[in-house]
């Protein structure tokens, strides 16, 4: 272990100069408690008369009945023409998207990511073939940085032969092509199970990847689980018969399908099932120009048969089944899926040298129970808004993620962002990025994106890490067995006058 710090930090000081990129404003992690039917400031929510994606909702339920939150979820994400990401004009990243994420903030956290892969790649005693590993990975920014920083070391370097990205959006992969090009060779995938197992060292980072996928939305009663979906507003029901019907569990509308759902209080909420890209490529824009009916509004509602996952997913840990009723619980059985997904890929082939990985994401090492929520242009906005323009996310439960990868992988963590670096090296280069500062207003931009990356009442508390090992070891995995270095945290915050 001592070995490994000590090469962290040599490492670390090593680094080149490069020029930084600008910093910019962070909201996602701020609300990490609302409710998910609105906004908790004064922000007005976007209401749209109705989305195109909106109408194509509606239809499905018209059709099918309610969805599950999961469902919902991708759809609004994944539409093949009028989901989040598939769209070439929607610039979701950065200062005129929703959302900015760390990377963004300042090349430092992409260039100590490299430099824990680099101090993995060394305990592994410089296996001559490895490749890198990103589950998505937005505009390519931090995997550029990594790059950037691992060609500092030309046996690292030399080494990789391959980056291999899991990215679903076709816009998303052109901007990645353009950011990474003329690095090593570039690999899409569906899906992290569609990465080939080979004898080389896999690298692989998860940076906000786990938070966007879907979640199903439980309530617990006396009965057992019941699952919360998303319905269209009935405008035949009064709010007196809404009420009635959701503390009686009775129906609230005539329909047929209305009749196993009763509604959620205002201040309630709830969750959609996965679909894959077939079912969604079913599910075709509404072509009318007629004014969209009253009836595209959505709303929560409660399964009174508790719904078919409900006998399932609540089941896939005990400590779901500990919880009191009256209890509210997210699960993501695509998580889990691409958690031990992640597990087999480091583990690798019989003989080979395995592999490490980082999962970097807002949330705990537990469930949660009332983290869904939506972003667009930096503010929160009710989850059923604008589907299909808004940022759809939840809180990752990284005992979840571990329960998944089971024996096959070694997860350690999750530690806070701000724990992992700062014991990685943010201060000692921080101060090499002052010192080559072109400017005042330079040096003030660095050290404010710095500060932010570790500040213990925002991004550096919200963010956890968690660190993976599969295959043989020959060293310890710092800094995950180490205590918090309140020294190097205190160095950090004392550039803020500078």
């Amino acid at each position: 272990m001592s070995c490994l710090r000590s090469h962290t930090s040599l490492l670390t000081r090593s680094l080149r100069s490069s020029v930084p990129r600008a910093c910019g404003s962070f909201r996602r992690w701020q609300s990490s408690s609302a409710g998910l039917d609105g906004p908790t400031s004064a922000v007005d929510a976007v209401k749209s008369d109705a989305t195109s994606l909106k109408r194509i909702i509606a239809d499905s339920i018209k059709a099918t009945g309610p969805l599950t939150i999961a469902r919902y979820m991708s759809i609004c994400v994944g539409h093949p023409t009028e989901g989040y990401y598939s769209r070439p004009n929607q610039d979701v990243f950065g200062t005129r998207g929703d959302f900015i994420t760390s990377p963004e903030i300042s090349q430092v956290f992409g260039e100590l990511v490299g430099i824990w892969f680099m101090t993995q790649w060394l305990a592994a005693r410089k296996p001559q073939r490895a490749r890198l590993v990103e589950l998505g990975p937005g505009r390519g920014t931090l995997m550029s940085d990594i790059l950037r920083t691992l060609s500092t070391f030309k046996e690292a370097r030399d080494s990789i032969a391959s980056v291999h990205l899991v990215e679903n959006s076709e816009t998303l992969r052109s901007v990645q092509a353009t950011t990474l090009q003329g690095g090593p060779k570039l690999e899409w995938h569906g899906r992290v199970q569609d990465i080939p197992k080979t004898d080389e060292f896999t690298m692989l980072v998860a940076h906000e990847f786990f938070d966007a996928l879907p979640i199903h939305v439980f309530e617990k009663t006396d009965k057992g689980f019941t699952e919360v979906m998303v319905d269209l507003e009935r405008p035949e029901t009064s709010p007196e018969a809404s009420a009635e019907a959701a503390e009686t569990g009775g129906a609230v509308a005539p329909a047929a399908s209305q009749a196993n759902v009763s509604p959620l209080p205002p201040s309630e909420f709830a969750s959609p099932s996965p679909a894959s890209q077939a079912d969604m490529s079913s599910i075709a824009p509404s072509t009318s120009s007629s004014p969209a009916p009253s009836s595209t509004e959505l709303r929560l509602v409660r399964s009174r048969s508790g719904g078919a996952y409900s006998q399932v997913l609540p089941m896939s840990s005990p400590r779901f089944l500990a919880l009191p009723p009256g209890s509210k619980l997210e699960i993501s059985p695509e998580s889990w899926s691409a958690a031990h997904g992640v597990a087999e890929l480091l583990r690798g082939v019989e003989g080979g040298p395995g592999g490490v990985g980082l999962v970097v994401d807002y949330g705990d090492d537990k469930v949660a129970g009332d983290s869904f929520r939506a972003f667009r242009n930096h503010k929160q906005v009710g989850v059923l808004d604008d589907p299909g323009n808004c940022d759809l996310t939840a809180d990752v439960d990284f005992a979840y993620l571990r329960e998944a990868m089971g024996p096959i992988a070694h997860a350690l963590g999750p530690i806070t962002q701000r724990d992992f670096l700062l014991q990685l090296g943010l201060a000692p280069r921080l101060d090499v990025l002052l010192k080559n500062a072109a400017s005042p207003e330079r040096r003030r931009e660095i050290a404010s994106g710095a500060r932010r990356l570790v500040d213990t009442d925002g991004m550096g508390q919200q963010y956890k890490v968690m660190g993976i090992s599969a295959g043989p070891r020959t060293e310890g995995f710092y800094p995950f067995e180490a205590p918090a270095v309140e020294g190097s945290q205190a160095a950090a915050e004392g550039k803020e006058d500078v």
